[in-house]
C-alpha cells in the first residue's frame, strides 16, 4: 500500500511503501484470499472510524487520523481474487461488464467481438455486493461455486469495508495491461509467425542503438533478438512509446504496422502526466481501432483478456485520472 497524501515524487519509494502481508509458498494457489485479507480489513475498518496516534508534527499530543483505501491495482489474476470476481477464463470473466465469453470447460475463451460494445451489460458495485452475499450464504461449497459461475461474482472480505465499491475500485494496472500484456504478446506473435524475421530483429536492434536518448529515460531495450521475452515493463514501455514506430518501419507489413500505430498513439495519450477528456476519448477510439484491426487480421481467438480490458480503461481514467503515476514508477 502507498499513502496518497505523500507527493507522488516520493510516494513509491521503498521506504514509503507499506508491506501489508505476504502469501506464503503453497502447494496449490489458494482459491480465495479472504483468510489473508481479514487482519488487514480489521485494521482498515479501525482506520476508517479513526484512531489516535502521535505524529511527527504532534509528538506529545495524540491526534485522530482516518484513512480509507482508494483503489486496488494489480494484474488480472490477482485482481479477480482480491476484488471478488471470477477468473478471466470464466464465462463472465470481465470485472466491468457482464459480457459472456463463448467457450466450454477446458476450451479457450473467445474474447473477440467488439461490434456490440454499447450493448455490453454494465456491472454495478451494488449488484455485486448483493449477489456476493448470496454466494457466501450458500449451504455448500459446490452450490456456492455453481451460483458464482452463473452470476460472475464471489464474496471478498473487502465487502466488510463499508465504502468498498468493487467495480470502481478494481482498476487495471497499466504496466500489465498495456506493456507486459498486449505489447509483449503482440511482438511475440509477430516473431512466432515469422512476420518479424531474424533479419528484422537485427534491423530493429541496429535502429535502437543509433538513437541517443536522455539519461532519465530508464532502461532501454537491449539485444532484442534474444532477450525480448524477458524484457521488463519499463523496457516494453520505452520500446512502445519511444522506439517502436521508427524501428518497425519497413520491418512489419503495412497492415500490422497500421494497427500497431493505433496502439502506440493510445499509449502516448494515456501515459501523459495530465490527460484531457478529448485525449481520453481519442485514446479509447484508438484502442477500439487497434483491437478491431488486430482481430480482423489475426482472428478473434487471438484476442487476449488484456486486449478486451483495453476498452474499459476509459472508465478507470475517468474515475482516477491519468495512469502516468503508475507507469512512471516502472
Amino acid at each position: 500500500m502507498v499513502l496518497m497524501n505523500l507527493p507522488r515524487s516520493i510516494r513509491f519509494r521503498k521506504e514509503n511503501v507499506i508491506l501489508l502481508g505476504v502469501v506464503p509458498a503453497l502447494a496449490h494457489e489458494p482459491k480465495s484470499l479472504n483468510n489473508f485479507l481479514k487482519p488487514a480489513v480489521d485494521e482498515l475498518n479501525a482506520l476508517w472510524k479513526g484512531v489516535k496516534v502521535n505524529t511527527y508534527n504532534s509528538p506529545s499530543t495524540a491526534v485522530e487520523i482516518q484513512a480509507a483505501v482508494l483503489c486496488f491495482a494489480s494484474d488480472i489474476p490477482a485482481a479477480r481474487k482480491l476484488c471478488g470476481f471470477l477468473g478471466h477464463s470464466a464465462k463472465r470473466g470481465c470485472s466491468h461488464c457482464g459480457k459472456v465469453f463463448p467457450g466450454g470447460f477446458g476450451e479457450k475463451r473467445n474474447y473477440g467481438g467488439f461490434q456490440d460494445r454499447d450493448q455490453w451489460p454494465k456491472r454495478t458495485s451494488q449488484e455485486h455486493r448483493r449477489h456476493a452475499y448470496r454466494v457466501k450464504n450458500c449451504v455448500s461449497e459446490s452450490a456456492a461455486e455453481k451460483l458464482a459461475s452463473e452470476l460472475g461474482y464471489r464474496y471478498t472480505m473487502l465487502f466488510e469495508l463499508p465504502y468498498y465499491a468493487s467495480v470502481e475500485m478494481c482498476i487495471f494496472d497499466p504496466t500489465h495491461n498495456l506493456f507486459l500484456g498486449t505489447a509483449k504478446r503482440v511482438f511475440t506473435k509477430w516473431v512466432e509467425d515469422d512476420i518479424i524475421t531474424k533479419t528484422g530483429l537485427e534491423t530493429i536492434q541496429t535502429r535502437i542503438d543509433e538513437i541517443t536518448v536522455l539519461s532519465d529515460i530508464g532502461r532501454l531495450p537491449g539485444n532484442i533478438k534474444s532477450n525480448y521475452g524477458g524484457f521488463t515493463a519499463a523496457q516494453w514501455k520505452n520500446f512502445v512509446l519511444l522506439f517502436s514506430m521508427y524501428c518497425l518501419k519497413d520491418v512489419l507489413p503495412d497492415q500490422h504496422l497500421h494497427y500497431w500505430q493505433s496502439f502506440v498513439l493510445a499509449c502516448c495519450l494515456l501515459c501523459r502526466p495530465c490527460i484531457t477528456k478529448t485525449d481520453l476519448m481519442l485514446a479509447d477510439c484508438k484502442l477500439m481501432h487497434f483491437v478491431k484491426e488486430y482481430e480482423k487480421i489475426n482472428g478473434e481467438m487471438t484476442i487476449t483478456p488484456n486486449m478486451y480490458l483495453h476498452l474499459h480503461l476509459k472508465e478507470c481514467v475517468e474515475n482516477y485520472g491519468s495512469i502516468w503515476i503508475l507507469v512512471i514508477q516502472l
